[in-house]
């Protein structure tokens, strides 16, 4: 079985891995499925009069994009010859409902309704006579719901294009080497980061798009599954081994405080679960605040056992003093069999309760 797996995992390590990128802003502050924060940015990067020096990149994007999915070519835009126009967010419509951006110039105007996950039970008949209403007779409209996924159209779309975000990002690389030469650095790079944004959400950069990865696990669908349900076994064994270590050092316990001076004592000890995984936590402290903590879990399917100082040491007035004193055998991780955890960590401990008695007068 283990020539099998090893196999497995050479014919694994041949295939290239399509990573997703790193975490983009949006996704750090918990907003990149937000409509509104999309409709800011996009609203802020279709004006030209903002200091990203795209200029007027972004609307062309768009009109190429609408004229690519509509076949209407006599709607083009000459940008050229537009100097001047307004970017409006949550443009207010005739029956009180509010537009996503509206653009507006002299010679045309562009209503959008953003979509990013919700349906569309916009009232659109209100919105168009709304774009309509404030628009010269001359001026070109371009009508337009911008989604991430196709839009069905419930009755009458009232001239508006349904244009998907995935097209939309076709032209803008299309046209953003042209534009960003003259582009300000820092608006460029917040660009790019919301573009990663975009297509994280199209899941265009998901592995189901790498096939040799999809025909890999395809094929070896019974290899694979034999060794994910063997990972599952061998984690339940560490789990059960290391309730059964909880169990010991609670057992243990009065010989552990017997070894303190009397002003410190063991508590808030137990199992943990931490980040999916199951740790003991052993803490030495002083009236109530956690000093140095013991620490046992599974690494790389091996014991690991060490202490560290708690963050709680802030508490005291000398704390820098504390931590320096208490950092000098800060955390030793040690790899363990488990036929010697028991010896190891008993000794661990041990030693804990040993260094806080060498160090009473910082806590007197």
């Amino acid at each position: 079985m283990i020539n099998e797996f090893e196999e497995l995992l050479q014919q694994f390590k041949k295939i290239e891995i399509k990573e997703l990128n790193k975490t983009t802003f949006l996704e750090i502050i918990d907003k990149s499925h937000y409509e509104n924060i999309w409709s800011k940015i996009l609203a802020f990067y279709f004006s030209a009069n903002h200091k990203h020096g795209l200029n007027k990149m972004l609307i062309k994007s768009l009109c190429d994009s609408y004229i690519e999915v509509s076949g209407k070519k006599d709607v083009q835009i000459d940008l050229n010859n537009i100097i001047t126009y307004d970017v409006i967010n949550e443009y207010p419509t005739d029956k009180s409902g509010r537009i996503d951006i509206v653009i507006k110039a002299d010679t045309f105007i562009i209503g959008i309704e953003n979509k990013v996950y919700a349906d569309l039970y916009n009232d659109l008949e209100d919105y168009s006579s709304t774009i309509d209403s404030i628009a010269g007779n001359d001026m070109k409209k371009l009508k337009i719901v911008l989604s991430i996924y196709p839009i069905k159209f419930s009755t009458s779309s009232y001239n508006f294009v349904n244009i998907k975000y995935e097209q939309f990002l076709s032209s803008i690389r299309k046209n953003i080497g042209e534009f960003s030469v003259d582009a300000n650095t820092k608006y460029l790079i917040l660009f790019f980061d919301f573009i990663e944004t975009i297509e994280k959400k199209l899941n265009l950069k998901k592995m189901i798009y790498n096939q040799p990865l999809v025909k890999f696990f395809q094929e070896k669908n019974e290899e694979i599954e034999r060794i994910i349900k063997a990972d599952i076994s061998l984690k339940e064994e560490f789990d059960s081994q290391l309730y059964e270590l909880n169990e010991f050092l609670e057992s243990n316990k009065k010989k552990f405080e017997d070894k303190l001076n009397k002003k410190f004592e063991i508590e808030n000890t137990g199992v943990y679960s931490e980040g999916g995984e199951n740790v003991i936590y052993y803490n030495i402290s002083y009236k109530k605040i956690n000093l140095i903590s013991c620490e046992v879990y599974i690494k790389n399917y091996k014991w690991s056992i060490g202490w560290l100082v708690q963050a709680e040491t802030n508490k005291f007035d000398n704390k820098e003093l504390i931590k320096k004193e208490l950092s000098n055998n800060k955390y030793q991780l040690l790899l363990q069999p488990w036929n010697k955890i028991y010896d190891n960590v008993e000794e661990l401990i041990l030693n804990g309760c040993e260094l806080i008695n060498e160090n009473e007068k910082l806590f007197s």
